[in-house]
């Protein structure tokens, strides 16, 4: 069986890298403007799924602390809390720690520091006070008690799971799922289903055959439970069902569903292999999980991309051109011979060849956008700091460059908008007398100019007193 492990976890590195800025990016976005759902829905989103990934690893403490995470904006979600300056503060040095966490797994570290332990306690003792049923309730809070309660109530139920005979071979480990599940709450009994074994004649050691059947009881609800198993989604078949109890019988076995299944209604499972239990249903609830025809919207988007390793973009970019070298040359022989129909054949490869070659360098380019959203952030905290207002307003985001290019300004722009906002935008009393606005403006552009790409830093500042630094100069 040919699974690198160490790879799969790599890919959770960059992409939980990735996720982290898309949350920061969504929190600053929710700061300016507390009632954004969809910035809501997709700061819980990131939060989840890297919980979730992080779990099928068994990184227990990315687990542990990303679950509080989840909690607080669970609760935001449904707004039994309201976004306020400090849940915003609360939850962006949440996510710092979080990648904190994360780069431990990347340097393969086995502990964090002493300090870094220390700033997680004090954010597990602030996410708390958002965690609390009480805890600075939206307007419309009739319901939340009945909300609370319903949500500490434990259900049993019966988790039907067939995985793909492909599981194996997309990396995944279908014991990691049940691990993880039961994070979540506690399994009461669970039966593993061997029908689909194939002989041994035909057996595959890198197809998966396993089945289970699981009793589970847990707090969490349908849609909790079933998110558990997104990962697997087009290579499994799962059927989560609500068990219905009596007060005889507070915790049926498996052998118990089955029986009560008796008097109830069979459901079809086409699809399921092997040992075939049919569950009791809960009227008037949706308990079977369907397969969807297609991902959720952010799914569907993030599917239209293909990740690929820049080195191999390097390599790929380099036969391209040594390919233009050959054309060239076949080109030269094809002209200088008599031979039409072969010139005409060498003139068609050659403008096929340039039209690869433009594709393989567009491959690098990336739009400057996702650096430039890095310093909203910067820009956040810096004019916190500095006890001056400042709004970063970005300009030519979809500009296009190069990979390296984008890679290398970075810290350079870094260091003029600090310089910006150290020495060029004044203080909110400062503007005010002089006429201004309290709040200064830093504008980062980015736009075409005569075959080259300019960017430009601008704030509506007083700018560098020249006659101070022309005393300090002498």
């Amino acid at each position: 069986m040919s699974i690198n492990l160490d790879q799969a976890q790599q890919t959770f590195i960059v992409e939980a890298r990735e996720l982290l800025q898309a949350m920061e990016e969504s929190l600053l976005q929710l700061e300016s403007e507390p009632g954004d759902q969809g910035a809501i829905g997709a700061i819980f989103r990131a939060a989840h799924t890297i919980k979730g990934s992080a779990g099928l690893f068994g990184l227990t403490p990315i687990v542990s602390f990303t679950h509080i995470v989840e909690d607080v904006l669970d609760r935001l979600r449904e707004g039994s809390v309201a976004v306020d300056a400090g849940l915003i503060a609360v939850l962006l040095k949440s996510g710092d720690h979080m990648l904190e966490l994360i780069e431990v797994v990347a340097s393969r570290g086995e502990a964090l520091q002493p300090a870094a332990l220390e700033r997680e306690a004090a954010l597990r003792q602030a996410l708390q006070i958002y965690q609390a049923p009480g805890s600075a309730p939206a307007e419309d809070t009739a319901c939340a008690p009945d909300a609370v309660e319903g949500e500490q109530a434990e259900v049993l139920w019966h988790i039907s799971l067939r995985f793909g005979v492909d599981v194996f071979r997309n990396g995944m480990d279908p014991l990691s799922f049940l691990r993880y599940l039961n994070t979540l709450g506690q399994m009461i009994q669970v039966t593993t289903v061997t029908d689909g074994i194939p002989a041994v004649e035909s057996w595959d050691p890198e197809s998966c055959h396993l089945g289970f059947e699981i009793d589970f009881r847990s707090a969490v609800g349908h849609d909790a439970i079933n998110e558990v198993f997104d990962f697997v989604r087009e290579d499994c078949v799962v059927q989560i069902t609500p068990v219905q109890q009596t007060p005889e019988s507070s915790e049926p076995t498996g052998t118990d569903l089955v029986s009560q299944n008796a008097q109830s209604p069979v459901v079809a499972s086409g699809e399921l292999l092997g040992d075939q239990r049919a569950v009791p249903r809960v009227p008037g609830q949706t308990t079977a999980v369907e397969r969807p025809a297609s991902g959720s919207e952010h799914k569907a988007k993030d599917g239209s991309y293909v990740r690929v390793n820049a080195d191999k973009l390097d390599e790929l970019i380099n036969l391209v051109g040594e390919l233009v070298i050959a054309s060239a040359g076949a080109s030269l022989l094809a002209r200088s011979s008599n031979n039409d129909p072969l010139q005409e054949a060498s003139s068609t490869v050659s403008g096929l060849v340039e039209q690869i070659l433009d594709g393989a360098l567009h491959l690098r380019m990336i739009p400057i956008g996702d650096t430039f959203n890095r310093f909203r952030r910067v820009v956040r905290d810096v004019s916190q700091e500095l006890g001056k207002d400042i709004d970063l307003i970005i300009n030519g985001a979809e500009t296009e460059l190069d990979k390296t290019v984008v890679e290398k300004i970075g810290d350079p722009l870094m260091h003029l908008l600090r310089n910006s906002m150290d020495h060029g935008i004044e203080s909110a009393e400062a503007r005010r007398a002089a006429g201004k606005p309290a709040k200064g403006h830093l504008n980062l552009n980015a736009f075409h100019d005569s075959g080259s790409i300019v960017i430009e830093i601008a704030d509506d500042g007083a700018g560098l007193n020249r006659e101070r630094i022309l005393d300090k100069a002498q």
